[in-house]
Parts: structure tokens; sequence; C-alpha cells
């Protein structure tokens, strides 16, 4: 009887340092591109809450875009350091975007001479915090929450196409 208990206890503390990891860090993953799809490069990016406070601010690259934490900036690797500063980095990333993301709400984009302001945000939130422990390394590791934003906007005309 003492083993069922201790294997239960055993199982019940597994889930739940996965549940509590999950939700103690988050990563967002958003697409920005134009009416045919193609990813915005060069924007910026700033993030509010319901009350327009400033939560984070970011930019995009020709591939993603990269938000800029309030001390360690943005994460780029380092080949002196076999990127242990950037794994610690990104570490830092996605502790801190766990206490802001679940309170955006807008976001201004810059691109060119198009801006566009207080742009409502609508984003999916994925958390499998029941997978953190398989050691497989193309569902990253731990498990975070995952915040998915789609924007896509008209550059020409300055307006927000689709939102999803």
């Amino acid at each position: 009887m003492i083993v069922w208990y201790l294997l239960a206890v055993l199982i019940l503390s597994v889930l739940g340092y996965g549940y509590w990891y999950a939700y103690t860090h988050a990563w967002l993953d958003m697409d920005l591109d134009d009416e045919q799809n193609r990813h915005i490069p060069n924007a910026q990016l700033s993030f509010y809450d319901e009350t327009g406070q400033l939560l984070a601010e970011g930019k995009t690259d020709n591939e993603i875009v990269l938000l800029r934490h309030p001390v360690r900036g943005y994460c780029e690797p380092s080949p002196e350091d076999h990127n242990a500063r950037m794994r610690e980095c990104l570490k830092e990333h996605s502790v801190w975007q766990a206490n802001w993301l679940p309170r955006l709400r807008t976001v201004t984009i810059r691109t060119g001479s198009c801006e566009l302001k207080g742009v409502s945000v609508t984003f999916k939130t994925y958390a499998t915090w029941g997978f953190w422990w398989v050691p497989l390394p193309h569902i990253r590791g731990l498990q975070s929450t995952m915040y998915t934003v789609n924007l896509k906007i008209n550059r020409s005309n300055c307006t927000v196409v689709g939102n999803r």
C-alpha cells in the first residue's frame, strides 16, 4: 500500500512541476505578414495592456519577431561562449514573457511610413505541461505556454487586413 502511495506522490509531483514550469515560462510566437503572406522585416513593435501601459518592445528581422528584455536586451548567439549566454538569455526571456503576455491587449506597429496604433491582439494559447518530461528535442524539452499571434497588414494603405 505504501508503494502505491509513494508512486502516486511521485506522479503528482512530476505533473505538478510540469504545470508550474509551463505557467511560469512563456513565449510569444508572432507572425507579422503583408497581404501576400510575406514576413515584414524592420518593423518596430510596442506591446500594451488594457490600460495602455507599455509591456514590452520588439522588432522584426528578416524571419521572426524579436522581443527586447528590459535588462538583457535581445538574445543573440555568441560564438565565443558556445551559446551558453544565449541559453541563459532565452531562459530569462521566457520567465519575463510569462509575466506580461497574459495582459497583452494591443500592439503598435511601425514599418516605413506606416504606423498602426492600438491594434487589438487576438492570440491562441497553448500549454502542453503534461509532456514537459518527454526528452524529445523537437518539442523543446521543458514545456512552456505559447502565445500565438498572426497579424496581416496592408502597408500601401496602412491597415490591418487580418488578425487571427
